[in-house]
């Protein structure tokens, strides 16, 4: 007797195998996501009094809608639309007008083929003449090395009005695996961009932890630069120094203006080293700061990712 090709002895000998044939099939290639994701979530910056920049990142080009509302439901929603193009890295930047003054706002982008982000808050700058009580926190200098930025978990619980950015939102080495004074920097605009991307996006081993992610989603930011998001080349003899906007030099100047900066401030600086030669680590170079003993003691505050 034949069955579909198959003498019903041969079809026997090949049931065992079909459990196998299952599993190599559900070990295949996934199939492909079929609508549009936001890999880095979304952001909200530079707020005034009645506007704002949306931000967002998707995976491919697409045709956007920028959602904001009062409502978390977006019930009553204004759309603003937008494009997602390779020319700007697939980001987006939409400026949302003729908001009131001091408001909550919930935002987030829809694309074309239906795919939808995360939805973020911001909180609108109070009107000039606007008596308000404001709580925000404030940090910077995220370095992709010391993803996730742990400390950023508690930050993101607190009922912050905005959250202040204070520089150096990347650092422009792109490896660690060389000492300190030897580490490749980033070169070309596609090198900045992937900074930016791999600053945002959680460590491989990591993947469920995404604090920086989570802190741009819930609070509006006024984001300052500092010396490392304009670093220049290793490679340019006409370079600026380290402390005004380049690549590291091979000395650490930047060791006598923490100093300079620490004794301004009231306080001390000790390191276990007074110089950091290549072969030396980065933790080696890491200054301990102490407080003076005096009456009073100069305070700082926020929260550094750290």
């Amino acid at each position: 007797m034949v069955v579909r090709g198959l003498t019903a002895r041969r079809r026997a000998a090949l049931l065992p195998l079909l459990p196998l044939v299952a599993l190599l099939l559900a070990l295949g290639p996934a199939p492909q996501k079929t609508t549009t994701q936001f890999p880095l979530g979304v952001a909200c910056g530079d707020m005034t009094a009645d506007s704002a920049v949306l931000w967002t990142r998707t995976d491919r080009p697409t045709a956007l809608v920028a959602e904001i509302d009062r409502r978390p439901d977006f019930a009553a929603a204004r759309r603003l639309s937008a494009d997602a193009a390779p020319a700007s890295d697939l980001t987006v930047h939409t400026a949302a007008t003729d908001l009131a003054a001091g408001t909550l706002y919930y935002y987030r982008f829809r694309a074309a083929d239906g795919g939808l982000s995360a939805t973020g808050s911001c909180r609108t700058a109070y009107a000039p003449d606007q008596p308000a009580r404001v709580t925000f926190a404030f940090s910077g200098d995220t370095d992709w090395i010391w993803r996730p930025y742990p400390l950023l978990r508690a930050l993101n619980r607190e009922p912050l009005d905005f959250f202040l950015f204070l520089g150096d939102l990347i650092y422009e080495w792109t490896s660690d695996d060389v000492p300190f004074l030897d580490r490749p920097v980033a070169e070309t605009l596609a090198e900045y961009r992937e900074l930016y991307r791999r600053t945002r996006s959680p460590r491989p081993e990591a993947p469920a932890r995404n604090e920086l992610r989570e802190t741009y989603e819930r609070f509006g930011q006024y984001s300052l630069f500092d010396n490392h998001e304009i670093g220049l080349s290793r490679a340019d003899p006409a370079a600026p120094p380290y402390t005004e906007g380049g690549a590291p030099p091979p000395s650490m100047v930047f060791v006598t203006s923490i100093k300079r900066r620490a004794s301004a401030s009231g306080y001390r600086l000790t390191s276990n080293t007074s110089r950091c030669a290549p072969s030396e680590s980065w933790a080696a170079a890491t200054p301990a700061w102490r407080a003076p003993a005096a009456t009073t003691t100069p305070s700082s505050g926020g929260a550094t990712p750290s």
